[in-house]
């Protein structure tokens, strides 16, 4: 039977919280008040609607937050075998 490894778990929660926290800091989210929904990274509003941004800054977009996440969880997985030699 074959078990994940413990560090590997802990290098998910980690990966959680990083997509969390650059989601929330340097990815831009926008609020239509006019359609009542959160609006996607490449949606184009219409002329009357009305936006508004709720938090982050317009630096990366969903799939960059998510590359960088990925990256991370990676290199940290690497480092934690290399050490355990």
């Amino acid at each position: 039977m074959n078990h994940i490894p413990y560090c590997y778990h802990r290098n998910l929660i980690f990966v959680d919280q990083l997509d969390s926290l650059l989601g929330a800091t340097l990815q831009r989210t926008r609020y239509s008040e006019n359609k009542k929904r959160i609006l996607q990274d490449a949606s184009v509003p219409g002329a009357k609607d009305s936006i508004k941004v709720v938090s982050g800054l317009n630096l990366l977009n969903n799939n960059q937050v998510r590359h960088c996440d990925v990256i991370c969880h990676d290199l940290s997985l690497i480092f934690r075998g290399l050490g355990s030699r």
